[in-house]
Order: structure tokens, then sequence, then C-alpha cells
């Protein structure tokens, strides 16, 4: 299980910016990229902090569109858009 899965893209119509989902690292996105259960995810928004959720304590999430993924990693940032 995956856990947070939205597809393979969405899109945020307040600002224009597009979320998007890939296997590989992305060559180009806007913001950070933030590598979850083996997927890379982009255009969305890195937080720190501590955050509990389902019974579990993390230091950062990141705001994917339709809601939060926690316990993944921030990827050094690559290119932009």
């Amino acid at each position: 299980m995956r856990g947070n899965y939205y597809g393979e893209k969405g899109h945020n119509y307040s600002s224009g910016v597009a979320y998007r989902v890939s296997d590989t690292m992305p060559e180009k996105y806007l913001g950070s990229v933030y590598y979850y259960h083996g997927r890379y995810y982009s255009g969305g928004r890195y937080e720190t902090g501590n955050y509990r959720y389902k019974g579990k304590t993390y230091s950062n999430r990141y705001y994917h569109g339709q809601g939060y993924l926690y316990g993944g990693v921030i990827q050094p940032r690559g290119g932009q858009d």
C-alpha cells in the first residue's frame, strides 16, 4: 500500500502550479521534490515541524494537492520549470 497517493497529475488552480508524481526524479520542477514510497512528488509544499499522523510522529510533511504525505524525504534541488 502506498498510503496517500493522488494519481499521476493534479492541479492547484489557485496558483496555476501542476502537482506531479513520477517514478523517476524529474529534471525540471517547481518547488521541492519529495521522495515517498518509491515515487517522486513535485509542485507541492515541504514543511518541517512536529506532526502526528496515524499514531506516529514525523518531523516533516509534504502538501501535494489533496492532502499531506508523511515520512518521505526531501530531494536536493535539481531544476525548475
